[in-house]
């Protein structure tokens, strides 16, 4: 039942990793059980052989989900308590690396070498000009489509012909 609301309110490729992950860690521990059965200690003894991998992030993930499967079960009134909320401060918590950045002064080497660079493709190319012209994240800029960029070979954002 949660899961049904669930998919309502998130992308479908992500309702999928979503099923996919309780699947795959948490249904043939707990699926069996009633909501009114399931354990702090259940729910934590079946996320730490992914801790001891490092697997942090899913255990995160998983956490989050567990933790609303409860509320719902709350809020529908099918327990009187979540029994999992903050289950996530158990475990070690997932260090999040940024990415690397280029300095300003070094920008223009780059632009440099990226257009002398026979190596790559024309097309890999143009995308990583149009990031440095728009600041999009590269997840952004693979999901753009042509329909949502406004062509202006006057600003530049073009490559010589060979």
């Amino acid at each position: 039942m949660w899961f049904e609301r669930k998919r309502k309110s998130v992308s479908p490729d992500h309702a999928k990793r979503i099923w996919r992950t309780l699947e795959k860690y948490v249904f043939d521990n707990l699926g069996s059980l009633p909501v009114s059965a399931i354990s702090r200690r259940d729910a934590i003894e079946i996320l730490r052989p992914l801790e001891k991998v490092g697997k942090l992030s899913t255990i995160k993930r998983i956490c989050q989900s567990l933790n609303q499967i409860m509320e719902y079960a709350v809020a529908s009134d099918v327990i009187r308590a979540n029994p999992l909320t903050k289950m996530i401060n158990s475990f070690e918590k997932h260090k999040v690396e940024n990415m690397p950045t280029i300095r300003p002064e070094l920008l223009g080497e780059l632009i440099t070498r990226l257009l002398q660079n026979e190596n790559i493709q024309d097309k890999t190319k143009l995308l990583i000009l149009w990031q440095l012209h728009t600041i999009c994240r590269p997840k952004e800029a693979v999901r753009t489509r042509w329909k949502d960029i406004n062509v202006n070979i006057n600003a530049g954002l073009y490559l010589p012909k060979r």
